[in-house]
């Protein structure tokens, strides 16, 4: 059976369908070819943002708040505050990208707080982080011409040991017998809280 081409087919399929399983008095059948017809030509005409909007969740605060306070983020799903919005995300089901364009947020919208940035960027710089290390790359010569600090050397062969240095053996550990079930002792404890007796 090929698709009905207008409303007014699909109009009187519907209605004979209707009135194939119904009973309708004929003074009601014009009202629901009416609605029929009417509800069927508005299909179409619907806008496509209010279908968009309803997906679209409600954020819990504004963009402006969520971004107040430097040491945290205000999380715009369920309005508390995340130092880091990442775990959060991934629980409701989010990637980054998702959140910004569930919320209509800008693509530079941070995940991190940026006082928490500042602070983990300033802990890596403490301790060297992203920095190539400079005792390898370069050599410091003295005045007559010896090297400076043996450290800024790289060492590709073992540091001499002394002959009469003393060498410290490490025995292996006995392993457990694993077969071996253990004692059981069947003489009584005595008692050292108790007196002589």
């Amino acid at each position: 059976m090929p698709l009905p081409q207008s409303l007014v087919e699909l109009t009187t399929e519907i209605v004979t369908a209707h009135l194939s399983h119904n009973g309708v008095t004929g003074d009601l059948l014009p009202e629901l070819i009416k609605n029929v017809y009417a509800a069927l030509a508005s299909l179409g005409n619907e806008p496509k943002a209010t279908a968009e909007a309803s997906n679209a969740p409600e954020p819990a605060v504004t963009v402006r708040k969520s971004l107040s306070n430097p040491d945290r983020i205000i999380s715009m799903i369920d309005g508390r505050p995340y130092s880091s919005l990442k775990r959060h995300l991934t629980k409701h089901g989010y990637t980054p990208e998702s959140y910004r364009a569930a919320f209509n947020l800008r693509p530079d919208y941070p995940m991190v707080a940026p006082g928490y940035a500042a602070l983990r960027k300033e802990l890596a710089v403490n301790i060297g982080l992203g920095r190539k290390n400079s005792r390898w790359n370069k050599i410091e010569e003295t005045p007559d011409g010896a090297v400076d600090d043996q450290e800024t050397l790289p060492r590709d062969e073992p540091i001499a040991v002394p002959e009469n240095a003393p060498t410290k053996v490490r025995r292996p550990r006995k392993k457990a017998d694993t077969n071996k079930a253990p004692e059981q002792r069947n003489e009584p404890v005595p008692n050292e809280t108790s007196g002589a007796e």
